[in-house]
């Protein structure tokens, strides 16, 4: 696992629930929330993750079209995604234990309003370098940094991990 600070992803990010979710936690600060879209969750999965759906936290989302607009097709709707607000290390391995290969979270300073989106961290299993394969971890910002509190975190939590 290689953090490539200016190039903003993590590349061989390992597939190990655990891992990711060391990873993923380091974004979440006491000042900034960690969300989680759910693109049509069907009845078996509500009951499957009942931690997931008690944490279940905006509702309806024609408020998110910001976020929204990549994940909307023509097969989803504003209203077929559900966002979840994940407090912790535990919750964040559970969503990538079902989620697998490929997922997306999204954190924003509290307070602020998604227009005001801080990153959106997104898995890619088939991210292409120089021929080869790799499994990476991109971290979009808005302003093209990262803080360097987070920066810090992923490098400690990136050496404790090796």
């Amino acid at each position: 696992m290689r953090f490539l600070e200016q190039e903003q992803y993590i590349r061989d990010f390992p597939q190990d629930p655990e891992v990711e979710a060391k990873i993923i936690v380091c974004f979440k600060g006491e000042d900034h929330t960690l969300l989680f879209p759910w693109v049509k969750p069907n009845v078996e999965d509500l009951k499957k993750y009942p931690d997931m759906s008690q944490e279940f936290i905006l509702g309806k989302f024609l408020k998110l079209k910001y976020i929204t607009e990549e994940i909307i097709d023509e097969e989803n709707s504003p209203n077929d995604i559900y966002w979840y607000e994940l407090q912790g290390q535990k919750a964040i391995q559970q969503v990538i234990e079902y989620e697998g290969l490929t997922y997306t979270f999204y954190v924003l300073n509290k307070g602020d309003n998604f227009q005001q989106l801080s990153y959106q961290l997104k898995v890619y299993e088939h991210h292409e370098i120089q021929g080869e394969e790799h499994r990476s971890l991109f971290i979009l910002t808005k302003d093209g940094h990262i803080n360097p509190d987070i920066v810090g975190r992923l490098r400690q939590a990136i050496n404790e991990l090796e």
